[in-house]
Order: structure tokens, then C-alpha cells, then sequence
């Protein structure tokens, strides 16, 4: 079968959609538009709105393999203050092949005038899981005036490695309209989920902008091996003991695995090992062993496993 037929891209505004494939020929693409309370409630006396210029729920294009759709919309600051809003794909999932779909931003300060590049061509993020990145970090827009953007997705012919993966593929995604990330905080929380972190035995609250950096140190719990945190986001990062902020409030919990040790005993004509385990009771760690050592055996070695 020729997969570089036409792709049908459904583009709807109001509502997220599911994504569904047909016959593994035809994909439809489904996004939607938002606005979040956080960006509402850090305009203050700034008004930006956000509108698709074609006042309807989508467009519909069959796109050729090297073909684009273009979705035009404008912002309309009707306030008092000069205002910015960024511009994000919320509860993206792209499973199409790396460098497949890719977007760029271009807009215009009237509808008729010379359109400017403010996003160059970028990879749509590829996440088989849900996800929220940055379309547009900031998008300014003067006190009574209104601006005209183009968003121009690509499906490209990557003839050089072949799009057979891109039959079966599914892109859904939302726009949300938010404060400029540069103004934003979020909540980081830290759990140390029954250890101690620093002094602290209770989850400890942050707040952090996006892309601040915070040393997390590795907490301690009597008879437990520290496994690592768990974390909650998608796009905050932690690599080693530095912590980076992304998008959204984040969680870091501890995860811990019971200390566990391999005994070896000489029974005074054999030699075996058993496994004993470590318990924290009362917080006193005690070694536990599942059998009976008679009193003319020896302890060979005792191995942390």
C-alpha cells in the first residue's frame, strides 16, 4: 500500500477529540482551544483574546506527504497595559515519526500586511503519553491593538527513512492561552514518603518559575535503601541531585526498597546462605533471619545485596 497518500487533518477548536485511524491510510488530527485560570488571573487589567479568524470548529485538509494547513487566528488586547500570553500544546500526544509534524509561528501587526517568522520551523514534541510544551513562550501585543498569526503545520516526505510507522500514527493536542512563562511559579512538592529529607519527615512545599534549578538531596529511612524519587511531571526535570522546573506544578516522592543481606553460615559440616532482611520497629533497626542457627555454627560473611 502507498502510505504517502493524503492525510485527512481534522483541526477542531472548541473540543479535544479522539484521534482514529482508518484502514491505517487516513489520520485525523484533532486540537482544541483553552485558556487556563492562570493566565485569566495574571492579566490584571490587560484583556487578550484570543480568536480563530474564521469563526469555525476546525478546518479540513488533505495533506499530500511535503504538504502544510494553515490555522489563522488573531489576539486583541483591549486593555489599558501592554499584555503577553504564551502559547502552549496541552495534553499532547504525537506518535508520528521524530521530524514528521512540525509547526512554525509567523504573524502580522494588520491582516493585510508583511507576516513575520516568530517561531521558526520546529519538531512538533513526539510523547506517546500525554504532555504539555511551549508553542510560543510569549506573545506580546500592545494596549487597543490586535494581531494576526498564522500557525502552519507540515507533514513532511522523509524519503530517506521511510513513514511506514506514520500509518498507525495519532496526533491530539489542545492550545492552551496562558500567562508568558517567564512570569510564571510553580509548586514543587518533596516527599520523603516515610523517610527523612533534610530534617524533614513531611512533604516540604516550593515555589519555583519555570526552568529554576534546586538541589535535592537524597533522603535516608532506617532499614531502607533509598530507590530514587518519583515524579510526577512530564516536563520538570531531575538529573542527579539538580532539579529543573518545567511547566506545572510537580511532585517528587521518595521510593525506598527494604534493606535485604545474604547470611552465609558453616553448619559445621556444610556451608549455605539464607536471606535475612533488616525491620524498623519502634525505630530501632533489628536483623530478622528465617531459620535457627545452632549454637557450634559460624558466620561465614554476611553480602549486601
Amino acid at each position: 500500500m502507498d502510505i504517502k497518500k493524503k492525510i485527512s487533518i481534522a483541526v477542531s477548536i472548541l473540543f479535544l477529540v479522539l484521534v482514529t485511524v482508518v484502514v491505517g491510510t487516513y489520520a485525523y488530527f484533532n486540537t482544541g482551544v483553552n485558556s487556563g485560570p492562570k493566565f485569566e488571573a495574571g492579566l490584571q487589567s490587560g484583556d487578550m483574546n484570543l480568536v480563530f479568524a474564521d469563526n469555525d470548529n476546525g478546518i479540513n485538509a488533505k495533506l499530500m506527504f511535503g504538504e502544510s494547513v494553515t490555522k489563522k487566528f488573531t489576539i486583541r488586547n483591549a486593555g489599558t497595559l501592554n499584555t503577553s500570553l504564551s502559547l502552549e500544546w496541552e495534553d499532547l500526544i504525537n506518535t508520528y515519526l521524530n521530524g514528521s509534524l512540525s509547526y512554525r509561528l509567523e504573524y502580522s501587526e494588520t491582516e493585510d500586511g508583511e507576516y513575520q517568522t516568530i517561531v521558526d520551523t520546529s519538531n512538533i514534541p513526539v510523547s506517546s503519553v500525554e504532555t504539555t510544551q511551549t508553542l510560543a513562550s510569549e506573545l506580546a501585543v500592545p494596549a487597543g491593538e490586535t494581531y494576526y498569526y498564522n500557525l502552519i503545520i507540515t507533514l513532511h516526505d522523509l524519503a530517506e527513512i521511510g513513514q511506514y510507522p506514520d500509518r498507525d500514527a495519532t496526533f491530539t493536542t489542545r492550545f492552551v492561552a496562558n500567562q508568558p512563562i517567564r512570569y510564571r511559579r510553580y509548586k514543587l512538592t518533596v516527599d520523603p514518603n516515610g523517610g527523612v529529607w533534610e530534617e524533614y519527615v513531611n512533604a516540604q512545599e516550593y515555589l519555583m518559575m519555570y526552568d529554576d534549578v534546586k538541589e535535592i538531596e537524597d533522603p535516608t529511612r532506617s532499614g531502607y535503601v533509598f530507590a530514587g524519587w518519583e515524579n510526577s511531571s512530564s516536563s520538570s526535570k531531575l538529573e542527579g541531585t539538580e532539579f529543573t522546573m518545567g511547566i506545572g506544578d510537580t511532585t517528587l516522592k521518595a521510593i525506598w526498597a527494604q534493606e535485604s543481606y545474604t547470611l552465609t553460615i558453616d553448619a559445621n559440616g556444610g556451608i549455605y546462605s539464607v536471606a535475612i532482611v533488616v525491620v524498623c520497629l519502634n525505630g530501632t533497626s533489628t536483623v530478622v533471619a528465617p531459620l535457627y542457627i545452632p549454637p557450634f555454627a559460624s558466620i561465614v560473611s554476611v553480602y549486601d545485596s
